[in-house]
């Protein structure tokens, strides 16, 4: 019992005496003392660096030989080839001098492969002015699948000048069959001028051209505005004449929508057959056997096509090409493909061909690759670089497949160690934090701090198919030139670049040698990309009775992406041609969603000739809505031949909030047998810039009535044809009759004409004449509501009003009177239609209380015990009762 006992006191005065050296001494001079006096020595600290000091001063020193000049030469080479939208000359020698440079450095089974894409092509146009004066005239990109093309005769009017496009700007000229010139930096205020019936509209470069205002300059929907650009010197010379008043001209431009052929060219640095470290993986494998993808675009992008010089956009091939470069000379010890796409802005269309026919983890298409055909990669990494910034990013998500700007994080958790790593490489390599951002898990931040525009990466298409991918793109960089015709070398900022591409070859360098970087994880990402293929067909019944079956060869089959029009240049406009028997298909539809495909055929001038129909015949038998379905769907789609009516304007004066759905009704006010519309769905309820125009298409020669809401509210934009003149002689209340009103109802607009000249105006006037035979009618019957009468009239003040602003070309007083008139008389035109169909209804339900009424009338009188007498008596009451509340 004494030994324990003793153990213990030793251990409490030992306890004692070590918290009062900590509590009163230096727990270091302790420390020092007690290994001294048992003769310790402690291991020396361990640094854990992934990159050590010697490899980190060997990269810096091989991407020092990077050097401003060649990154600036490169950039001008590229931007020198022309326009390099798929489909130009300068895409097809970009593709030629991409193949060469990689087959010059060395690049194995270099290989072109070719994919259809189909673009608007510029077929030339001129301004020509009275006297001879002849200057070139580009075409703007489409709106929907609508060209600026102009007729076989082109176009002819007087020139004006309308600055930014404001209604002020343009006050006093007459805009209704002039040729608009406007500032490019106008934002939509074009649609000002198209409303007030001008011809076309001409932008030049009025030192505010950027990529803001080019996604400005062309809409989702197919509204015919012939839009042109031209050069600035060219514009200032039309500007001194126009000091002396309007000058007239003559406009000829044609733009057509083309199947093209577009190329991926890739090509191989193969790895080391050394085999990796041991129990670096499950199984013995060697370097070579694991694959990198290194993926750039070499096309370009401009809101004029012809104009896309894309210095800027060449800023990725450039890297690509560097790094072919320097990785030959620090050769990395996996498999490394280098990729170079084209038709990235067109839908991100060339990555997706890529992997389409090479790369999916989906069994069911893997099966339908030959061995030859698949590459098989463990990671791509996608460049996608800009020059107004010197940071890099790491992205594991974009805004293409993403217009929410979610944060899928499935993806975050599986991509997170490669972008850490890949980071903390670039850390350790330069001493510097900030030369590259973790931007797929920051701390304290989210991906959405680094990325300043929508971008859409080649890397999305990847993950979307079920790969691991990585965007590598500059950081917080607004991109300012890009899609624009001043996307030049001069604009390009080389200094940044070339830093950005010193800091990617330094990752890339030290990634390539990087044992832990390709180490097989658990997590594996799905392949959601499916196929919709089908047929383009007209019904009719000359070629079949029963279904439809005649091909609408060369057809344009479309499909809209959810988002902004353009995300950072590229289209959200899917886009195929149908071959010659109206087949098309889609070989990775860009969703999850049920899609509407949407087919036109155009004539040789741009115009839609034949829409999808949404009659009886079309949409409701062979709906163009398809859902995400199979991993390969089939459909069919029926087009009528019509022609296009376009809509602006669709705002409810009232709310501000956008019209977003459309009723259109024939002259009799039914649905028509074959009708189509195209507006922007559901686009009230969404955040950011919205369409203000839609499109009606109708059978040649027909009149329709467009009748535009939103989920919300009730009918607010009513185009139904009625008279005008009416506003300023208003019906008398004796003069309203069955014919009276069937007049007020409208005969509806001819579809032939093309567009609804200052449709707020019409809308209002429209429903104006409307309420006003209604509310007299109903006065007949002692239904009257002052409160609205007062408004109504009010509204006819306005407009009459707004009559007089446009006649003296007031353009921004006849905006303000007509929404005053639209508003005033869009508070009353919901209840004055509900009080009318409330008389229907009472007059129906007391015919319905008649009847049984007149029946038992005729028991209490009458009495009669044959059928016939009963029938004819009570018949006797109810013509008798009606007689008497009739009059």
């Amino acid at each position: 019992m004494a030994k324990p006992k003793l153990l213990n006191a030793f251990f409490l005065v030992f306890a004692a005496a070590m918290i009062a050296v900590v509590g009163f001494g230096d727990p270091g001079v302790v420390n020092r003392a007690v290994n001294d006096f048992f003769g310790w020595a402690p291991n020396p600290p361990v640094e854990a660096r992934m990159v050590d000091p010697a490899q980190a001063a060997e990269l810096r020193a091989l991407v020092a030989g990077i050097d401003e000049a060649d990154i600036a030469a490169e950039i001008a080479h590229f931007a020198g080839f022309g326009s390099r939208v798929p489909g130009y000359a300068g895409e097809r020698q970009a593709r030629d001098y991409v193949r060469e440079r990689f087959e010059a450095l060395g690049l194995e089974d270099v290989q072109s492969e070719a994919f259809k894409v189909a673009v608007p092509i510029d077929r030339g146009g001129e301004l020509v002015v009275q006297g001879g004066d002849s200057k070139r005239l580009y075409s703007l990109w489409p709106n929907g699948v609508r060209t600026p093309s102009l007729g076989s005769d082109g176009v002819r009017g007087p020139l004006i000048y309308g600055g930014q496009g404001e209604l002020e700007a343009l006050d006093g000229q007459p805009v209704q069959g002039s040729i608009v010139l406007l500032d490019f930096a106008c934002g939509q205020n074009y649609l000002h001028a198209a409303s007030l019936g001008a011809k076309a509209i001409v932008f030049f470069d009025n030192g505010g051209v950027n990529r803001e205002q080019a996604a400005d300059k062309f809409l989702k929907v197919p509204v015919d505005i012939p839009r042109f650009w031209l050069e600035r010197q060219d514009a200032l010379d039309l500007l001194a004449r126009l000091q002396d008043g309007p000058v007239a001209v003559h406009l000829n431009a044609r733009m057509d929508w083309e199947g093209v052929e577009a190329h991926n060219v890739y090509g191989y640095l193969p790895g080391s057959p050394e085999m990796l470290p041991a129990k670096s993986r499950e199984k013995p494998q060697a370097w070579q056997d694991q694959t990198i993808v290194i993926q750039a675009y070499y096309d370009a992008i401009s809101v004029v096509p012809a104009l896309a010089p894309g210095a800027e956009n060449s800023a990725g091939i450039v890297a690509l090409l560097q790094l072919v470069e320097l990785l030959k000379e620090y050769r990395p010890h996996y498999s490394v493909l280098f990729l170079a796409t084209s038709g990235h802005f067109e839908g991100l269309s060339g990555i997706n061909d890529f992997l389409y026919r090479h790369s999916r983890r989906s069994d069911y298409f893997r099966e339908r690759m030959s061995e030859d055909e698949r590459i098989d990669f463990d990671l791509m990494l996608s460049l996608d670089l800009s020059s107004h910034a010197d940071r890099t990013a790491s992205f594991g998500m974009g805004t293409f497949y993403n217009p929410k700007w979610r944060t899928d994080n499935y993806i975050k958790y599986m991509l997170t160690p490669y972008s850490k790593r890949l980071s903390l490489a670039v850390e350790e390599t330069f001493g510097d934090t900030t030369r590259h951002y973790e931007g797929i898990a920051p701390p304290k931040r989210t991906w959405k701090n680094f990325m300043s525009i929508p971008l859409a990466f080649a890397s999305e298409a990847a993950a979307f198919v079920g790969q691991k991918a990585l965007a590598l793109a500059t950081a917080n960089d607004a991109r300012e030139r890009v899609d624009t015709p001043l996307d030049l070398p001069e604009a390009v900022d080389v200094q940044n670049l070339t830093r950005q591409i010193q800091t990617l070859a330094a990752m890339l360098a030290w990634a390539g040698r990087d044992a832990e970087l390709l180490k097989p994880t658990k997590l594996e990402l799905e392949d959601y990309g499916h196929s919709l293929a089908g047929a383009i067909y007209w019904f009719d019944r000359d070629v079949n009775f029963a279904v439809p079956k005649k091909p609408v060869p060369q057809a344009l089959v479309t499909y809209q992406q959810l988002g902004p029009n353009s995300v950072g240049g590229v289209r959200t406009l899917i886009a195929q041609e149908a071959d010659d028997a109206g087949r098309f298909r889609f070989d990775i539809m860009r969703n999850r969603l049920s899609n509407a495909i949407r087919a036109y055929e155009l004539d040789s001038y741009g115009e839609i000739i034949s829409a999808p129909d949404m009659g009886q015949e079309g949409d409701e038998t062979y709906p163009t809505e398809h859902p995400w379905g199979w991993w390969e769907n089939e459909m069919l789609q029926v087009l009528f031949k019509c022609r296009a009516l376009s809509l602006f304007e669709t705002v409810d004066s009232r709310y501000l909030s956008v019209l977003d759905h459309v009723t259109v009704l024939d002259e009799r006010d039914g649905v028509p047998q074959s009708w189509g519309a195209d507006f922007v769905e559901r686009q009230s309820n969404e955040e950011g810039k919205v369409t203000l125009a839609s499109v009606v298409y109708a059978q040649p020669g027909t009149r329709v009535k467009a009748l535009m809401s939103t989920s919300l509210f009730g009918v607010r934009y009513l185009l139904s044809g009625a008279p005008a003149a009416w506003v300023a002689e208003p019906v008398r209340p004796a003069d309203v009759d069955e014919a009276t009103m069937k007049q007020a109802l409208g005969r509806g607009y001819l579809v032939d004409q093309g567009v609804v000249l200052r449709p707020g105006y019409a809308a209002a006037c429209d429903m104006w004449v409307l309420d006003d035979v209604r509310i007299k009618q109903l006065a007949r019957y002692g239904v009257r509501n002052d409160k609205f009468m007062r408004l109504h009239e009010e509204a006819r003040l306005a407009l009459l009003e707004a009559e007089e602003h446009l006649q003296a070309q007031r353009y921004s007083e006849f905006k303000r009177a007509t929404r005053k008139a639209w508003g005033l008389e869009g508070r009353g035109y919901p209840d004055i239609k509900s009080t009318a169909d409330d008389t229907v209804y009472g007059v129906i339900f007391y015919f319905a209380l008649l009847l049984p009424f007149s029946f038992c009338c005729e028991r209490l009188f009458f009495g009669f015990a044959d059928i016939r007498r009963q029938v004819a008596g009570a018949a006797f009451f109810f013509s008798a009762i009606f007689l008497i509340m009739r009059f």
